[in-house]
């Protein structure tokens, strides 16, 4: 079963920055925001429910895809880690002449 859900995870998961992450928060709210609107001023014009959740449900979709997948652009300030403790000088850090472990 992994062998066949492996490629499809592949393809879907990617990594985004905490300021890509952010970016896509506050474009996921104002699209949802701007859907919202839209598919209630279709459904008080044509004065039909349906029309409104239909169109809601299409757009809140359509958001849904735009926004979801890790495109490039939410990863352009990718956060440099420090490096682990083995990839320390042999002689430990030196603060104020002391030597911290």
């Amino acid at each position: 079963m992994d062998d066949l859900l492996n490629p499809i995870r592949d393809a879907v998961e990617g990594l985004i920055d905490f300021k890509g992450q952010a970016l896509a928060e506050d474009m996921s709210t104002f699209s949802l925001y701007t859907c919202t609107m839209v598919a209630l001023v279709c459904g008080f014009v044509m004065d039909d429910i349906y029309i409104t959740l239909w169109t809601g449900l299409g757009l809140t979709l359509a958001v849904m895809l735009l926004i979801v997948p890790p495109w490039p652009f939410y990863n352009k300030h990718p956060v440099r880690w420090l490096g682990s403790r083995t990839r320390l000088p042999s002689g430990g850090i030196v603060v104020g002449g002391k030597k911290v472990q």
